[in-house]
């Protein structure tokens, strides 16, 4: 009895800490295991970066094929993007078809080299019914005066300005 009470425990917090689609965290846990890292990092002064990923078109996916297809390709996604970061990162689905990565311990360089091969890997992906999609991706780095707050606009303005100029791109805050 106490063996499937303990598995029971084990598939309820799982659930509660995973997104069901994907696999990845949930923006709850991602936001608990945030500010925790966050902290850490005012603390110590370690480099990080944030990535803010966004599926572009979305909406046409699901218009042109249905919301099935949307859902296998947000599964799809989750499995690239696991693939492409690092132990150690925390990917979440934000909402809908945002994802986010904290990477702890990441320089710049390092960012840019995961988010350039996961770009790659997904333009590359035969995704099923849909083929091919695209993602837009904003990228940033822990800076001392941040807050969370400060840290995530700035990560999501550089998502816009990534759709803004085009979408299919990586951009990088100021």
């Amino acid at each position: 009895m106490s063996a499937k009470l303990e598995e029971s425990n084990r598939q309820l917090e799982y659930i509660s800490y995973h997104d069901n689609l994907t696999g990845l965290y949930n923006r709850h846990y991602f936001l608990t295991t945030f500010n925790h890292l966050f902290n850490d990092m005012q603390r110590q002064s370690h480099d990080a970066s944030l990535m803010l990923i966004d599926i572009d078109f979305f909406k046409q996916i699901n218009d042109k094929y249905g919301h099935n297809a949307g859902d296998e390709a947000l599964t799809h996604l989750g499995k690239l993007l696991k693939k492409a970061i690092r132990s150690g990162d925390v990917p979440a689905r934000w909402g809908g078809e945002e994802f986010v990565v904290l990477m702890p311990s990441t320089t710049e360089n390092d960012v840019k080299q995961v988010a350039e091969r996961l770009i790659q890997n997904i333009e590359s992906y035969q995704f099923p019914i849909i083929a091919k999609l695209t993602v837009s991706i904003g990228v940033s780095q822990f800076r001392a005066d941040d807050t969370i707050k400060t840290w995530l606009e700035r990560t999501d303005k550089a998502l816009y300005q990534a759709k803004e100029q085009g979408r299919n791109r990586i951009r990088y805050s100021a």
